[in-house]
């Protein structure tokens, strides 16, 4: 059972999660994939973070470069 209703169990994921929001990133550009949509799902149900969805990786850093520019 998750410890939250926004966070699974995986540890990394919440750990991750807490990094950012301690260095007060509220912006992600994400590309959803299944290596990492326990982390990806975490930030979306968080009303702390505004996530950006690409489908592919590049565009993602692209569109990430582009934001923070």
């Amino acid at each position: 059972m998750s410890k939250s209703k926004y966070y699974p169990d995986e540890e990394n994921a919440l750990l991750l999660v807490a990094l950012i929001k301690e260095h007060n990133i509220t912006h992600v550009v994400a590309s959803p994939g299944t290596t990492n949509s326990a982390f990806v799902a975490s930030l979306q149900r968080d009303n702390f973070f505004t996530v950006f969805s690409s489908v592919d990786e590049r565009s993602a850093a692209y569109l990430a470069c582009g934001m923070c520019a």
